[in-house]
């Protein structure tokens, strides 16, 4: 009788831890739906403070063409994309959710060195400006070596470029996190505006344009000190900097009240402001816009 009861008991024992286990994978899928489980997926970025870049360079393949008999015909030229402009380190740092993670940073899943997975890792991001739309291309002759391209003349110019990221688990759920850094646009082309309270590096010096200014770029003059003239955009107001150290050697302006002046705008204060800024960082405030 008691070897009888011995077997009932341990028979419900069975049931009852089968039953416990159910309960207990059922608490947990319920923990999961409460996101109860552990912490939320998190997704946290860093960046450096500064990239420096160029402007993307327009590039073309050329594809060697022959005929039947094996004639050299020329060569096929075929636009590509743009390039050369420069990407910034984004670190990412996941937590919670359920592994393995996949990221996309601006719209990209990968860099020139590898794809964006993992808990943790570093990104190489664009500095353009722009939402042109990007791609990595390999040259036939180098399969394995991966350039960052635009489809068109993406925009690049100094300023603040904000980095969006967004990450997805194994369950498909996403968390996303934004950071930013400055851009400092190198740049030797007359042909671009410098805005007024931006940064840039010309002909290979740092220069911050005053607030309330714009500046374009003018002529460079060989007499007796090799200078670069920098002109007020708007008006007649110049600034002659020596091509070695980018230290003053003179400036003009013109008289109040004609024409080429600007308006409520002391041009002399600006020049002295543009002059100290030679060769200085910018002044950065990551928490504002």
């Amino acid at each position: 009788m008691r070897a009888k009861l011995t077997r009932i008991r341990l028979r419900d024992l069975a049931l009852f831890v089968a039953v416990a286990g159910i309960v207990a994978v059922a608490a947990v899928f319920a923990a999961r739906e409460a996101g109860l489980d552990g912490p939320p997926l998190t997704l946290t970025l860093s960046a450096p403070d500064i990239c420096e870049t160029t402007r993307g360079q327009g590039a073309d393949w050329a594809t060697q063409i022959v005929d039947d008999e094996g004639n050299d015909l020329g060569n096929e030229r075929t636009y590509v994309g743009h390039f050369s402009v420069a990407g910034a380190p984004v670190q990412w740092q996941v937590i919670g959710g359920v592994g393995p993670y996949t990221l996309e940073f601006d719209g990209e899943t990968r860099d020139k060195a590898h794809e964006y997975a993992g808990a943790s890792g570093e990104a190489s991001v664009g500095c353009a400006t722009t939402t042109v739309e990007s791609f990595f291309w390999s040259a036939p002759s180098e399969p394995d070596v991966l350039h960052r391209a635009y489809r068109a003349d993406p925009e690049v110019d100094s300023g603040w470029k904000t980095v969006r990221a967004v990450v997805t688990d194994a369950n498909g759920d996403t968390a996303e996190a934004t950071t930013r850094f400055y851009v400092i646009l190198k740049t030797d082309d007359w042909r671009h505006v410098l805005r007024g309270g931006e940064t840039y590096r010309v002909f290979g010096h740092l220069m911050t344009v005053p607030e309330g200014i714009n500046l374009e770029i003018g002529d460079h003059s060989s007499g007796s000190v090799s200078a670069q003239s920098f002109v007020i955009a708007g008006t007649r107001a110049v600034i002659w900097l020596s091509t070695d150290a980018f230290e003053e050697v003179g400036r003009w302006l013109p008289e109040e009240g004609v024409q080429g002046t600007a308006e409520g705008v002391d041009l002399d204060t600006k020049l002295d402001e543009l002059a100290d800024s030679i060769g200085q960082l910018p002044k950065l405030n990551r928490g504002g816009q």
